[in-house]
């Protein structure tokens, strides 16, 4: 009995996700905002993850966990690295006063 109840749940989400993802397409083809097509077209990407992840719940849930751990493992040796670049690439630039020798110009006629 609860794998009939979880099977009808289970379409009953699907059903309502499609019915979502299909209004956020129309709504992305009909939107001229660039700043409100963007958001709308994040919602859709957001939708299609919580699709994915609830298919996988229900079709191979041990398998979309070990992907994940994976994925967050990685995450956390790359991030601090992505930080210390962003951290280089905002330090402001120091102008030390030194001409190149191209730059100056000669004074002999």
């Amino acid at each position: 009995m609860d794998a009939i109840k979880r099977s009808l749940n289970t379409l009953s989400v699907k059903y309502m996700i499609e019915e979502i993802l299909s209004d956020l397409e129309t709504k992305i083809s009909q939107q001229s905002d660039p700043a409100t097509k963007s958001c709308l077209e994040e919602a859709y990407h957001h939708m299609k993850v919580a699709e994915e992840c609830l298919n996988a719940a229900v079709h191979d849930p041990q398998s979309h966990y070990d992907d994940a751990q994976v994925f967050y493992r990685i995450l956390g040796k790359v991030l601090p690295l992505m930080v210390l670049l962003q951290t280089y690439e905002s330090l402001p630039h120091v102008d030390y006063g030194v001409e190149s020798s191209v730059d100056t110009q000669s004074s002999d006629p």
